[in-house]
């Protein structure tokens, strides 16, 4: 094993924590945020009805009326198609002005009802109504397509399962690494200094007094590589932030995009420095032998 200088030894652990700590953090607030936008999305659970071209207004007021003596249905609104194209303008001018200037866009919107599931039904009781009332809409005269948007957030929530499990598996698996990090940092610290801390034994040191600069070292270490990882993934979450409000703003999807809590920060620079001195304490128990394993070390 190639053998470094005390400083470069540190330098080189900090920087693999670092990497690993900010890979872990990324993948666990990624999963918080995708969790939080489709709770969102399944708090407000939304149905779209849309009618045929060729509906009538007494077919379009039966629809209504089946809708509105649903008893999970909490509200819906009607959009006629001139007001489907000032909701879309106000929410797609800025981003695509150029798709107005079709003067064969307000015919070609149709008309629809959007529908909100009351929140007083759980997640599942929402998809389950939602389902019932679709089967009923559907058999009615006009209705073309009614849309859940419940069907889309099961797929997400699915989704970010997988990514959880994954993101699980892949923190066990960085976690063991950076462990290796700091086993290595310990076996050259203590490689290099075996002769100092054979003369500490000679003298009547203790074992803690012996091992108490190496726990200091590795507290450090790992916090030092805490703080850094957060510093970094703070400064891309600001960034892609700001990128996600400007390209996709008119889907408000930022607003539920948050970094850690203070709460969460003060947890993660807890944790983390508590299994760098487990991984320092499993290395440093090479030094309990004595003066003669300790001298041995610097062969």
């Amino acid at each position: 094993m190639k053998k470094f200088s005390a400083p470069k030894a540190k330098f080189v652990t900090v920087a693999v924590l670092t990497m690993a700590s900010f890979f872990v953090l990324s993948l666990q607030l990624l999963s918080n945020n995708l969790q939080n936008v489709f709770q969102s999305w399944g708090k407000n659970f939304q149905m779209s009805v849309y009618f045929d071209e060729s509906a009538s207004n007494e077919e379009i007021n039966q629809v209504l009326a089946a809708i509105k003596s649903d008893s999970n249905v909490a509200e819906f609104e009607f959009f006629e198609q001139k007001k489907t194209y000032e909701l879309f303008k106000s929410q797609m001018a800025s981003y695509a002005p150029e798709i107005f200037q079709d003067d064969l866009l307000l015919q070609s919107l149709p008309l629809s009802v959007q529908i909100d599931i009351s929140e007083k039904l759980d997640p599942s009781a929402k998809q389950a109504a939602a389902a019932q009332l679709k089967l009923k809409l559907k058999e009615l005269p006009g209705v073309e397509e009614v849309s859940l948007g419940g069907e889309l957030f099961a797929r997400y929530t699915k989704i970010n399962e997988t990514i959880s499990v994954f993101a699980f598996s892949l923190t066990a698996i960085v976690t063991l690494l950076s462990w290796f990090a700091m086993f290595n940092m310990m076996n050259q610290l203590i490689s290099l200094r075996s002769e100092e801390v054979a003369i500490h034994e000679l003298f009547g040191a203790s074992n803690w007094q012996i091992r108490r600069r190496f726990y200091v070292e590795a507290f450090l270490v790992s916090l030092s590589s805490s703080i850094l990882a957060l510093v970094f993934l703070g400064l891309l979450f600001t960034y892609g932030l700001e990128v996600i409000e400007r390209a996709v703003g008119f889907l408000n999807v930022h607003q539920y995009l948050h970094f850690y809590s203070l709460k969460h920060v003060v947890v993660i620079l807890m944790v983390t420095p508590v299994l760098g001195l487990v991984a320092a304490h499993l290395s440093l128990k090479r030094l309990n032998t004595g003066w003669a394993a300790a001298k041995q070390l610097g062969h």
